[in-house]
């Protein structure tokens, strides 16, 4: 299919992108390099709903071509069979199914104007909060008391309690838990879902104003700096580093209170994504290990087969050496009768000696399994060991 450059600025002005593509066997992507090619403007994002709407749109004009632009750019080469768009897949998965049930209307959670029927772990904040002093930055800090991790201003301390209230007593009531754990340094907030303890946090950006410096400062005087609540409360899941949104805060458009669902359906989404790189580590721990355990197979078998090869040449060396006394005997016995060598002579004796060992390593007559002479090789070879002469090594 030919489409010349006047019709499908036509077509692209009166039908969207889109449904365009898959007339035509592209993706949206691939219509608009075309269009960008062929220097044919597009209808701008929101075009369409204005549009339908009823509202006044404008039409972006074509633009003429320059005479140096080849005549390829003039016409387009579209595929005759429509493409099929993929069928939209649901999302599924505990992370879908929160959002699912967080953006029903009777489960939108409103934080009240007035903190009533505190939950216990909030009531005991705001005990240890009304004896906290603030700190040079102003951030109440309490001390020697289990309190929700907060990290605000004396202002805004009230409407962060009230945030925690509403968001503790709706994550119990989804089957959550909240529990404040403590360490050496601090007491942490954290929310247990299922057997995982996710930390959170809510805490107040503070605003930082440098001080004039005195016209009398030395040359050592510091800067100085004024701190300023801003009254910009911002929740924070404590994750690590994940994919997963893991903070809410203060906006022109929004304010913490209408985000705790959304916060709720992130603290689900960082369970998952935690679980799901436990469960990575786990697979490469079994897969380290499986190697490990294939190595140390491939070893065994390594040294048992060396093992075997060391009791061969062994059999074998005493075999030849068995042989060679045999001979030695032999000779010499008959050098000994030539001489006349009486029967009670110690040379008889010693040959009588001599063919007894030759007997006694001989393999053929002890048919003994052949041992490794070497079971456990030493890290410096021949240090500590019997000569091989000894052994039945070679010699």
């Amino acid at each position: 299919m030919k489409v010349t450059r006047e019709e499908l600025y036509e077509r692209v002005w009166t039908t969207p992108m889109r449904t365009l593509a898959a007339e035509f066997g592209l993706s949206d992507v691939g219509l608009k390099k075309t269009c960008r090619r062929m220097r044919v403007p597009t209808p701008e994002r929101g075009y369409w709903a204005r549009k339908a709407a009823g509202q006044k749109v404008r039409r972006t004009p074509l633009p003429k071509l320059p005479a140096s632009v080849a005549g390829e750019a003039l016409v387009a080469t579209f595929s005759d069979t429509p493409r099929v768009p993929e069928p939209e897949v649901e999302p599924s998965g505990p992370v879908a199914e929160q959002a699912a049930f967080e953006e029903r209307p009777e489960n939108r959670l409103v934080v009240p104007d007035v903190l009533e029927h505190p939950h216990r772990l909030v009531a005991a904040s705001v005990t240890a909060m009304r004896s906290a002093k603030p700190s040079p930055q102003q951030i109440l800090e309490p001390r020697g008391a289990r309190c929700l991790d907060l990290s605000v201003s004396m202002g805004t301390v009230d409407r962060a309690l009230r945030v925690y209230d509403v968001l503790i007593k709706a994550l119990e009531s989804r089957g959550h838990g909240v529990e404040l754990v403590a360490d050496e340094k601090r007491t942490r907030t954290v929310v247990r879902i299922g057997e995982r303890r996710i930390g959170i946090s809510i805490s107040e950006k503070v605003d930082r104003t440098e001080r004039p410096k005195p016209a009398k400062a030395d040359f050592f005087h510091g800067k100085q700096y004024d701190h300023t609540p801003s009254g910009r409360l911002t929740f924070t899941i404590s994750g690590g580093y994940l994919a997963s949104r893991q903070s809410w805060s203060d906006g022109k458009r929004q304010r913490l209170e209408g985000c705790l669902n959304d916060i709720i359906v992130g603290l689900v989404a960082t369970n998952e994504e935690l679980a799901r790189r436990e469960e990575e580590v786990a697979a490469r721990q079994r897969a380290w290990e499986e190697e490990q355990r294939r190595r140390r197979e491939a070893q065994e078998r390594a040294e048992a087969e060396a093992a075997r090869r060391r009791a061969l040449v062994r059999s074998m060396n005493a075999l030849r050496k068995s042989i060679a006394v045999r001979d030695y005997v032999g000779r010499m016995t008959t050098a000994a009768d030539a001489a006349g060598v009486e029967a009670d002579a110690p040379l008889r004796a010693w040959l009588a000696w001599a063919l007894r060992y030759a007997d006694a390593i001989d393999p053929c007559r002890t048919l003994a399994m052949p041992e490794d002479p070497a079971p456990r090789r030493d890290w410096m070879p021949n240090y500590g060991n019997v000569s091989a002469d000894d052994d039945g090594g070679i010699w």
